[in-house]
Formats: structure tokens, C-alpha cells, sequence
């Protein structure tokens, strides 16, 4: 992404720009409505730098925390339309079949293997906002005792909008049934795993829940799924800081280190404030374990945020548009995801 603005290179950008603005030949002044001061080439020259600038930086960050951190995002698949088509598939036989008695007369008959293929619609969701430049809001900013670009500053304005955006709906998902990360439907709501947050549990409750985590999400998917995220609010992992037991260590150490111990090292803790009251009722937190192979849990994102080069609007202000598309995490298996709730009186 270092060298693209959106699904073109930055070169591809300045060209297209370039060629637009010649095009126009007397309409540039006439867009600008400040001559060679601060003409229209130069505002759009201005303008794809800014953008690259801004489409190089970090987009999901969550106190240094990338959105990609929690749950892999296909980017490319499906643009424009409406909705995905995902085939899932589901394993189906009896375990105890396939055992035969080799010494037995006659041919042994085998059992069969199968799967059973069924179809997952996942909705598109469409983003679009544009904002205006007009000719006196750009001389207002020049002649100001420190100058500033209102250009840069409305860029920067909408793609901090589009970020937060894109996070709300990451965890939440949208107001159309459309789920995210911390409100999946036919979720397993475990309410006796946590009895209280990591950092207030007693050391006799966080050895217990260490020793019964494994098994608790084991036989939520059968044991044929170990989780590899730990999904907290961040009130518990910042608190999570002090000292365990006699021998120095912080409970995160020993959190992490005790659960990489039992589901691999690709295991990582991760947090946000959204998990503070995410629970069934909307007043407790929320803890959420899953697995992030994209068999099991996946987002998408169709075209990812493009913002377009500026073009006259009228006879002296200019407009700037930007779109993407954008899919929460969809959960394909649902015992692959559980919840532990702490209930709250």
C-alpha cells in the first residue's frame, strides 16, 4: 500500500490529475478564483501529496493495535457487489465409523466420508463523503497569522471519520442486522468462566481460570478448534501490570505465557474499550475467544478507502470525493467463537 493512493499508484494519481487539469485550460483559474497565486494545479498538487501521505499512515489502530491484529481482512474480494457468496462447509460421519475386522471372511465394507456444502450471503456495505473547498475558505486559511491547508485538514478530518466508522462496525457491526466482532448471534454465552475481571480476580481465581480455559473453549467446539485470540477490555489489560504470586511476574506474563503454552505460540491478547460493556445485558464486560483462520472468522474489505483528485464545483469552489466498501467479521463457524460474560448485579 506504500506506493498506491487507494487502488491507484501515486504516479497513476498525478498523472490522471495532471491530465484532468489540462483539459480544462481557462476553467483552472476561473475554478481557483485566485489566480497564480494559488491555482487549481496547485491545490491538487498539494492535495496528492497530502493523500499519500494520509493513505500511507496506519488505518486500524486501537492504542497501537492494527483492526488486522483481530481478525484477518480480505481486501480486493467482491467489489461492487451487493453481497458475498461464501460456501461453508460441514464435515459429516460418525467418528467410531471406518473400523473393520481385518481377519473376518468375506470383503470388509468401508465406510464413507462426507461433506455437506452450503451457501453464506454476506452483505456489502457502501461508503461515500465528499467535502468542499470554496475560493474564501482557502484565502481565509492563507492570510491567517499561522497558515494552515484547509485542504489537508478537511482530507485528514474525513479519513479520521472513515476510521472510526470502520471500528464501530468492526466490533458492532451495523444498525441493519449486520453483526461485528463482540455481538455475534448463536454465540456460546459462557457466564461462569469469568466471575470477575483478570486484574480484580483473587490468585486462587486466576489459576483456576487458567486451568479451566482450554477445556471450557475445547468442548465448545468439540475439540477440534483451539483459539488463538483473547479478545479483553483494556481497563483490564492496562491493569494487568502488577505482580502475581512470589516470583515477580506480572499476570499479563503469565497469562500470555500460560496460554501460548496451551494453544500455540500464535496465541495474542488483545483489547479495547468497547469490551467494557459488551456483555448480554450491555453493562458488563465482555471476553471473547476465537480462532482467526479465515476458515472460521473473516472481514472483508471490498474496495478500501480511495479518495478522488479534486474537480471544480461551479465557477470557483472545488469538491472532493472518496468511497469504499467495506464487510465486519463474518463468522462462518459459530463454535469456533465464545463468549464469557461477567454478570452484573
Amino acid at each position: 500500500m506504500k506506493d498506491k493512493i487507494g487502488l491507484l499508484t501515486k504516479e497513476d494519481y498525478k498523472l490522471r490529475t495532471q491530465k484532468g487539469l489540462s483539459s480544462m485550460n481557462g476553467i483552472v483559474n476561473n475554478a481557483s478564483g485566485i489566480g497564480a497565486q494559488l491555482g487549481l494545479a496547485q491545490i491538487s498538487s498539494t492535495l496528492t501529496q497530502i493523500i499519500g501521505g494520509v493513505v500511507d499512515s496506519l488505518y486500524y489502530e486501537l492504542d497501537g493495535q492494527k483492526l488486522s491484529d483481530f481478525a484477518r481482512i480480505e481486501v480486493g474480494t467482491g467489489a461492487y457487489a451487493q453481497e458475498l457468496l461464501q460456501y461453508a462447509v460441514n464435515f459429516t460421519g460418525n467418528v467410531n465409523d471406518g473400523w473393520i475386522e481385518p481377519t473376518a471372511d468375506g470383503i470388509a465394507k468401508d465406510s464413507n466420508s462426507s461433506i455437506q456444502i452450503g451457501a453464506l450471503r454476506i452483505k456489502n456495505h457502501f461508503w461515500r463523503k465528499d467535502y468542499s473547498v470554496t475560493n474564501e475558505l482557502v484565502n481565509m486559511a492563507r492570510v491567517n497569522a499561522e497558515t494552515f491547508s484547509i485542504i489537508e485538514t478537511k482530507e485528514r478530518s474525513r479519513k479520521k471519520q472513515y476510521d472510526l466508522a470502520i471500528q464501530q462496525a468492526f466490533f458492532f457491526g451495523f444498525g441493519d442486522g449486520t453483526t461485528g466482532l463482540l455481538n455475534q448471534t448463536g454465540v456460546t454465552v459462557d457466564t461462569t468462566l469469568m466471575t470477575a475481571t483478570l486484574a480484580t480476580m483473587t490468585d486462587m481465581q486466576f489459576q483456576a481460570f487458567l486451568a479451566s480455559v482450554g477445556s471450557v473453549y475445547g468442548q465448545n467446539t468439540n475439540y477440534t478448534v483451539r483459539f488463538n485470540r483473547m479478545l479483553i477490555p483494556s481497563s483490564d489489560y492496562y491493569s494487568l501490570g502488577r505482580p502475581f504470586g512470589q516470583f515477580g511476574l506480572s499476570r499479563l506474563e503469565v497469562l500470555e505465557d500460560s496460554l501460548k503454552r496451551v494453544v500455540g505460540n500464535d496465541f495474542k491478547i488483545v483489547h479495547t474499550t468497547y469490551n467494557d460493556k459488551a456483555n448480554a445485558a450491555g453493562k458488563g464486560a465482555r471476553y471473547v475467544f476465537y480462532n482467526t483462520d479465515p476458515d472460521n472468522l473473516c472481514a472483508f474489505m471490498p474496495v478500501p478507502y480511495t479518495p478522488m483528485p479534486l474537480f471544480p464545483q461551479g465557477s470557483l469552489d472545488l469538491l472532493s470525493q472518496a468511497h469504499a466498501q467495506f464487510i465486519p467479521p463474518y463468522l462462518k463457524r459459530t463454535n469456533s467463537l465464545l463468549y464469557a460474560d461477567i454478570q452484573v448485579v
